[in-house]
């Protein structure tokens, strides 16, 4: 026990036990959550020894102290602080004021046309956020360093409203600043942090659909349930990529470093602010069509999947309703960034799949052992079999693992005189009409 508390004894002054414990609380304010709990016990046993009565909720009182919360932030970190911009005063046009932001992003940052226009569009897509039922993250990618992902996050985050750039934030952090501030939060460096985060990751993909932006977790002291929110626009810059089911989520960026003869404009970071009235503007017309939005059906481009058509509903109804070209160069964006055309990889089981039924045609084979299938993998360099798990290649382990959500399991047949375990073409029938329906096999 802390001396603090060893230090109380049946008697006395109340002033003595306040003091005591608040001493303790501030300990307190950099342990985990067992240490507090464990402790709490310990001062609650101590009050009642000494003839407190209601000893729990004094304890409490004492650890969620404004004053204990007040002296802890004065000694980590600093507060957050937003600079909320008021509207355009006049009306503002939508393809003006599109045209307008992607001249800009066109000024400092090397993209094609269709990557312009998406970000043009999520920009003002930003600001009509609240009226959304579905919330695309804006994914910046470039295969290496020095492909323009910084620049372009700070220009984006320049022109979206209540910017919170972080190059490293904990799964707690972000639920927590989403509660109480609704940011645009903006990550970058995402590479570093966010693969093999597996809490991160799943606060960042509840955060897609409005119903279901919520985590649930305890409060301190009492223990008791509490929902925080996960609802903002977000934006997340990385080298690579990220997990399949965040991509599922997001509207993809793709960059590229710059070739000889194309120079951009550098952008200053000490001059953002003359883009405070673009975003002022971006405000005010998301803020005049916030209606017309909320209740908009646009059409969706049949080349667009089931999620990617969500992730594009709101962004192609603002763009229809901001007139002259945007309805098509929107459409033309879709199709390209996230549509059965674009560059994006299939989800990892439907991407095995297709490998798989390619094997069985090629072999012209009726049946296969889990050795000859995860060789055959580990020869596709331009797939993520060959360093699958743990940069090492697909194991017959994790290949059984992946298969058995879709009702393939092993069977075990003789190859000579050797039995050995592997699949046959006919146990993958269902999933390849489902989920690879683009080759022809024949059992």
């Amino acid at each position: 026990m802390l001396p603090e508390l060893d230090a109380l004894k049946a008697g006395s002054p109340r002033n003595e036990i306040a003091s005591a414990l608040k001493n303790v609380a501030i300990q307190l304010t950099d342990s985990d959550r067992l240490e507090k709990a464990l402790l709490r016990e310990e001062a609650i046993q101590k009050l009642s020894e000494i003839g407190i009565k209601s000893a729990a909720k004094v304890v409490d009182a004492a650890f969620e102290s404004d004053d204990i919360t007040r002296l802890s932030d004065t000694d980590q970190g600093s507060a957050m602080s937003f600079c909320d911009h008021d509207p355009w005063p006049d009306e503002v046009s939508g393809k003006h004021l599109l045209t307008e932001i992607a001249q800009l992003i066109r000024r400092y940052v090397v993209l094609q046309q269709e990557a312009i226009d998406a970000i043009s569009l999520w920009i003002v897509f930003a600001h009509a956020h609240e009226g959304a039922q579905i919330s695309p993250i804006l994914c910046l990618t470039s295969p290496t360093k020095r492909c323009g992902k910084t620049t372009l996050l700070h220009l984006v985050g320049s022109l979206v409203p209540r910017p919170l750039f972080a190059a490293n934030i904990t799964p707690a952090a972000i639920y927590r600043t989403i509660e109480r501030h609704i940011p645009s939060l903006l990550v970058d460096e995402a590479d570093t942090f966010v693969r093999g985060n597996e809490e991160l990751r799943g606060i960042l993909n509840s955060g897609h659909l409005r119903s279901a932006a919520i985590v649930v977790r305890t409060a301190r002291g009492d223990f008791e349930p509490r929902t925080y929110r996960t609802w903002c626009p977000k934006v997340v810059a990385l080298i690579g990529r990220l997990s399949d089911t965040i991509e599922d989520r997001a509207i993809m960026i793709p960059l590229k470093r710059c070739v000889s003869g194309e120079k951009p404009e550098r952008l200053r970071f000490d001059s953002l602010d003359q883009l405070i009235p673009v975003q002022r503007r971006a405000f005010r017309w998301a803020k005049d069509h916030a209606t017309e939005l909320q209740y908009s059906d646009p059409i969706i481009p049949v080349e667009l999947g089931d999620r990617a058509a969500d992730n594009w509903r709101h962004i192609l109804a603002i763009a229809d309703l901001a007139g002259g070209e945007w309805p098509r160069r929107a459409r033309v964006a879709a199709v390209t960034l996230s549509g059965s055309g674009g560059d994006r990889e299939e989800n990892v089981c439907e991407l095995l799949l297709h490998d798989i039924k390619d094997l069985f045609e090629k072999r012209q084979a009726d049946r296969m052992s889990s050795e000859e299938i995860v060789l055959a993998l580990a020869d596709m360099y331009d797939r993520p079999w060959p360093e699958f798990t743990h940069n090492k290649p697909m194991t017959k382990a994790k290949l059984a693992r992946l298969l058995k959500p879709f009702g393939i399991q092993t069977m075990t047949f003789r190859t000579g005189p050797d039995l050995r375990k592997g699949y046959s073409a006919q146990s993958f029938h269902d999933a390849f009409s489902r989920y690879a329906p683009t080759l022809n096999v024949t059992p």
